[in-house]
């Protein structure tokens, strides 16, 4: 399931910069909300489906899903012709300015993998701990979703903004908007841990997910159409792979310092992004580039 389903991203991304020339960052968005939604909801429409015919009819649901879409998708309008040219990994990294494009993604990866597995935890030993502990739990965990709704509006605000005013500029007040988060939940004392909960999760919900479109769309932006399918590759296996190493450090600062420490470590991490983001390159969508070969 991980093979297969890792493959989505890159090929998905690939084929929405190339099938939309123009309001490529809003399609982006859309895309992105549409995944957002799904992280919602599935958990509970699949638990619900579990309790009434049994766990497999779940898996069974979502697989016979996947494979309608895969189908239908297959049978659609949009297509494009596969490239004769045939490069090495190596040749990603000689993409003028990508690998900017990946050294901010990698600095997010490493905030972005933690906070979806310690920020319930945090919530709960912290901000909520004057709660019983189921209570905490329970409202760490709604407070965590209520993140993601938010997020399904920032993916499509990013997309939108990206289209208008330039991806770059979307990932330079996403990044800022981030660290801000971050500063909100660590430095505000327990008094007032409403206002810094109530802010870390509207300014992450808006920000993290508002990046992604003008990443996605800016990554096709740099690169030649017949590389695009490699370079997403690279791009999420940054981000989601070697992003995730973030989580055996923050867990490890945990044991050692508490959790509270190494939420101080997620916003060096998240200010590293802010600081690469600045550095990137301004394409924007009418600068792209056709179909090339070899450069």
């Amino acid at each position: 399931m991980c093979i297969w389903s890792g493959l989505y991203h890159p090929a998905a991304n690939a084929l929405i910069s190339k099938a939309f020339i123009t309001g490529t960052g809003e399609v982006m968005g859309i895309h992105g909300a549409g995944g957002t939604v799904g992280i919602v909801f599935t958990p509970v429409l699949s638990l619900a489906v579990g309790l009434v015919y049994g766990w497999r009819m779940s898996f069974a649901v979502f697989g016979v899903s996947a494979v309608v879409t895969g189908i239908l998708l297959w049978r659609s309008q949009f297509q494009h012709t596969s490239s004769q040219f045939r490069f090495r990994l190596l040749d990603v990294f000689r993409i003028k300015g990508l690998w900017l494009l990946l050294v901010f993604n990698f600095a997010v990866g490493l905030y972005m993998k933690s906070v979806e597995l310690f920020l319930p935890t945090y919530l709960a030993l912290g901000p909520l701990s004057f709660l019983e502990k189921q209570p905490a739990i329970f409202w760490a965990g709604a407070l965590t979703s209520l993140m993601l709704l938010i997020g399904v509006f920032g993916q499509w605000l990013g997309g939108r903004q990206a289209d208008v005013v330039g991806a770059k500029k979307v990932l330079v007040i996403a990044s800022s908007t981030v660290v801000i988060g971050f500063l909100f939940l660590v430095l505000t004392p327990l008094s007032l841990w409403f206002v810094a909960v109530a802010a870390f999760v509207t300014l992450y919900g808006l920000a993290f997910y508002g990046h992604q479109p003008a990443l996605n769309a800016l990554t096709g932006f740099m690169t030649p159409e017949d590389r695009r399918g490699m370079v997403y590759g690279v791009l999420f296996f940054v981000g989601f792979g070697m992003g995730s190493v973030s989580q055996a450090i923050i867990g490890y600062i945990s044991d050692r310092a508490g959790i509270t420490t190494s939420f101080y470590a997620l916003a060096i991490f998240a200010a590293a992004a802010l600081i690469a983001s600045l550095l990137i390159s301004d394409v924007r969508e009418n600068s792209k580039k056709p179909q090339s070969k070899r450069d």
